[in-house]
């Protein structure tokens, strides 16, 4: 039911990103100084014809700013796998290190990309040409599910997967993800079709760390809505009203989580 449905494809997948506005104000309620010992406290005068010493010079280089480096696209690898996807199928490629995996679409469907690095050591990177926000950039070991292209219109995946070890790339037909009834709980990335007749849902969230978010995207079967939700904080309960199950469920993140519907 959701491979012959169109929707309009995010800027971002994944992601939604919810910021918290930090506005900050200073002041200075720190004691004055204490003069020094054997002098009254206040201004003093120093004797006629003798000259103040100078001041010693309190100047300081300013502090270098650092700035947070901005998202990069990755180089097209030289190596290269090739394979054809049909529909209601899967295709899985293997290797190590950086290659390029360039799948062509025997029709018009969304896909998801399995990928377990669950071996890998250092960086890894799961991405395409051009990208910048990167389906997985993190240290491994990795194992996640990615939804790479739900538009009618995107039947060349072409797929870059970096890492320092040995993975595996399975490619498929996102219709054939598995269905889930009542709580679902996971770690990292997934995919999976949540099979209800709730109105809403409510969920838990445990960053792997800093900077770890929870991104939901929800594709309901029911007018094609994809509803976005999740938080970048530990959350127990938070609730998510008229939300159109059964949906295709395409989570993402490293951290810990459960979806309850109702």
């Amino acid at each position: 039911m959701w491979g012959n449905r169109d929707v309009r494809r995010s800027a971002a997948p994944a992601v939604l990103a919810l910021g918290l506005a930090l506005a900050g104000c200073s002041g200075s309620d720190a004691p004055m100084a204490a003069p020094p010992p054997g002098s009254a406290s206040g201004a003093t005068t120093p004797p006629a014809g003798t000259q103040s010493p100078a001041a010693p010079s309190t100047s300081e280089s300013p502090s270098p700013t650092t700035e947070s480096p901005s998202p990069t696209t990755v180089a097209v690898p030289p190596k290269k796998q090739t394979g054809t996807l049909k529909r209601g199928g899967s295709r899985t490629f293997s290797g190590t290190g950086a290659q390029l995996i360039d799948v062509q679409q025997a029709g018009q469907f969304g896909v998801v990309v399995d990928l377990d690095c669950s071996r890998c050591n250092g960086p890894v990177m799961l991405t395409e040409p051009g990208r910048i926000d990167h389906w997985a950039d993190q240290p491994g070991p990795v194992r996640g599910q990615y939804v790479t292209s739900i538009e009618k219109d995107d039947t060349h995946p072409r797929l870059i997967v970096s890492a320092q070890g040995r993975w595996r790339v399975t490619v498929k037909d996102w219709s054939t993800s598995p269905v889930r009834k009542g709580k679902v709980a996971g770690t990292g990335s997934k995919v999976f079709i949540l099979d209800s007749k709730a109105k809403s849902l409510t969920y838990d969230f445990t960053p792997a760390g800093a900077g770890d978010m929870f991104s939901v995207r929800a594709r309901g079967d029911v007018g094609q809505e994809m509803r976005i939700f999740g938080t970048d904080e530990a959350s127990k309960g938070a609730k998510i009203d008229k939300i159109h199950l059964p949906a295709m469920m395409i989570i993402h993140t490293r951290g810990s989580w459960s979806v309850t519907p109702g």
